[in-house]
């Protein structure tokens, strides 16, 4: 994955927070289990939707 698309800073060294979002998540949006390291978090807007698209990009080339 290209740099750009990282965002501001990086999560993987924060396994903590991965482990409580994934928490909230089971408690009070999907009531499943939640592999943390399934996630992918992102800080700002901007990385967000820079993210979103590069991975729904490649999902659309691997499905062709």
């Amino acid at each position: 994955m290209p740099d750009l698309m990282k965002g501001y800073t990086c999560y993987l060294e924060h396994p903590e927070v991965r482990m409580l979002i994934a928490q909230f998540m089971e408690n009070h949006l999907c009531k499943c289990n939640i592999n943390p390291n399934t996630l992918g978090l992102s800080a700002g807007a901007t990385a967000t939707v820079k993210l979103t698209a590069f991975v729904l990009a490649q999902s659309r080339r691997c499905s062709s």
